[in-house]
């Protein structure tokens, strides 16, 4: 069947559309509640961005069922929340506005871990069988196993590569690539330190390692996978939990302190605030998004979790809010809308092919450029860092979209049909 797309009416669509797309979780934080080991008391908060007031319990309030036995990740692709229940073997999918469950994944779960998505598939971190599983996105069958036979941790989504911490509780020095098209290991990274935190910007992968008495943080580009860039900060100690946001890395050290440097690595790091000592309880949980800084106390998983937030710029608490137990991590579910005037906007010239596109996309007239991919209701649903290399958009559904592209010339939007 043909579908023909007039852009006015869809830039009408959009304002007669603009209060529908402001749901109910969607223009905020969602906190994941880890739960007690044994328990199926893990949950989902919400912390709205306007008014930093928290929403408790959502996921058994929304679909009147526990959550499960400890919520380890939270990740997000298209219109859905992918939740990785780690004790429970299950990963629930829910709507990312709504938090309405809509399906399970148990095929070839061992203990899981973390989730992450490229090339039309997804890829689960496993501790127990020490390996990654790789999901079809289009009808969620188990495709391959990744049989690293290292500790399989953390990853990260950049390119053509998942990256994953091969390191976990303070021990283990590696890092791995996975090559998306083949699903094979490409590269492995052995750091002097042990890995205590991984983190992308879209193009780069940060890594922070640790040794008593420094912290080291490596900077790996994606393309070429290369280390491009490593600093030591001696006296600065138990170095982990990284965040990138607006050209600065973030991360923890000496304990209780937020240290934020540029993403070039060079200088010196910046102190931006502290939190109380609470031994092992203090930032279970951290993040940079947007203008706050957050960070979770959990309480020794007795009371619910502290959440502090901080203002990023200036380090100062402006917040304190309580959710439920084990606060380990916070996401970003601000779902962007589409302005009509970016829709418009013709001040740069700019190709995109081949479009229609199925896996790949490439730019003409442009050697780097950032783009953010809007789907038909005006929705932010991914953002990519165009360095000449071609860009893998296969996660995305089939459907029409619009890709807002930033080059230094100024901002041109093109339709896009993905196939």
């Amino acid at each position: 069947m043909k579908h023909i797309y007039n852009l006015k009416s869809i830039c009408f669509a959009f304002l007669l559309l603009g209060g529908l797309l402001n749901a109910q979780y969607s223009n905020g934080i969602i906190v994941g509640n880890e739960g007690n080991f044994g328990y199926q008391n893990a949950e989902i908060s919400f912390i709205d961005y306007t008014t930093l007031e928290i929403t408790n319990d959502i996921y058994k309030t929304v679909n009147n069922e526990d959550l499960g036995n400890v919520l380890q990740n939270v990740n997000f692709n298209n219109e859905y929340a992918y939740l990785v229940i780690n004790a429970s073997n299950v990963i629930k999918v829910v709507n990312r506005e709504t938090f309405e469950k809509q399906f399970e994944i148990t095929e070839g779960l061992d203990s899981p871990r973390y989730i992450a998505f490229n090339n039309g598939k997804y890829y689960v971190t496993n501790m127990g069988s020490r390996a990654v599983n790789v999901y079809s996105q289009e009808d969620n069958s188990l495709l391959s196993i990744v049989d690293i036979d290292k500790t399989t941790e953390e990853i990260e989504s950049i390119g053509n590569y998942v990256f994953v911490q091969n390191a976990s509780f303070g021990t283990g020095k590696v890092v791995s690539a996975i090559e998306t098209e083949t699903d094979t290991v490409a590269q492995l990274y052995d750091f002097e330190g042990n890995v205590l935190g991984i983190e992308s910007d879209g193009a780069y992968l940060y890594v922070v390692s640790t040794e008593p008495g420094y912290t080291d943080l490596h900077k790996i580009d994606a393309e070429t996978l290369e280390v491009v860039a490593e600093t030591r900060f001696d006296g600065i100690t138990a170095g982990r939990k990284l965040a990138v946001s607006d050209n600065i890395v973030f991360f923890i050290g000496n304990g209780t302190n937020v240290y934020g440097i540029s993403d070039d690595l060079e200088g010196e790091p910046t102190l931006i605030t502290s939190v109380p000592d609470n031994s092992w309880n203090t930032f279970y949980g951290f993040n940079v998004l947007g203008d706050y800084i957050l960070s979770a106390d959990s309480q020794g998983f007795v009371d619910p979790s502290e959440i502090r937030i901080f203002n990023v710029e200036d380090g100062e608490e402006i917040q304190i809010v309580h959710a439920t137990i084990g606060v380990n991590d916070f996401y970003n579910n601000q779902i962007e809308a589409l302005s009509t005037n970016d829709v418009v906007d013709t001040s740069v010239e700019v190709v995109v092919y081949p479009n229609p596109v199925m896996d790949v996309v490439n730019l003409k007239g442009v050697d780097t450029a950032a783009i953010e991919v809007y789907d038909i209701n005006g929705r932010l649903v991914k953002k990519l860092n165009y360095k000449g290399a071609s860009l893998h958009v296969g996660d995305l559904a089939s459907g029409l979209y619009f890709f807002a592209i930033t080059t230094e010339q100024g901002r041109i939007t093109k339709k896009v049909l993905v196939k």
